[in-house]
């Protein structure tokens, strides 16, 4: 599952707007400093757009997989995970640097393997509800066994 459509419609135009009155700007002023802020805008731009289409969820037959532009790709096994929680808001002071709306999968404690963190926001609403249901059913399926 990659990054649904909305971040795209949201983001897009208000950088793209941004970028192209820089741009206008840059072509009519001739100064340099507003050429270095056009640049700098259709950087933020491409930039937003690469690290959108970067989010990937997979749930594979025995997995759960995340990656992002900035993190390398996180896997753990369905037998691996105790649970898996959503979340909204900060709860303690490092869920300040957390998405508000997250999905966390914990592993069991004994494994020494980092909790995954889900931006959840990104995602169309309906494949991340539906992915969320699979990944509930898979785990209740597990732990059956």
């Amino acid at each position: 599952m990659r990054a649904g459509k909305a971040p795209f419609l949201i983001f897009g135009p208000v950088f793209g707007v941004s970028a192209a009155f820089l741009l206008y700007n840059a072509f009519f002023a001739g100064n340099v400093l507003n050429w270095v802020a056009a640049i700098i805008s259709l950087g933020a731009l491409v930039l937003l757009f690469m690290w959108l289409k970067a989010f990937r969820l997979e749930l594979t037959e025995d997995a759960v997989a995340y990656k992002t532009l900035f993190t390398h790709s996180r896997e753990l096994r369905y037998s691996e995970i105790e649970e898996s929680v959503v979340t909204l808001g900060a709860d303690n002071y490092r869920d300040r640097f957390r998405p508000t709306l997250r999905l966390n999968i914990q592993p069991y404690k004994n494994l020494n393997k980092p909790v995954i963190t889900i931006n959840i926001k990104v995602f169309d609403r309906t494949e991340i509800h539906d992915a969320i249901q699979v990944l509930n059913a898979k785990l209740q399926n597990h732990n059956k066994h």
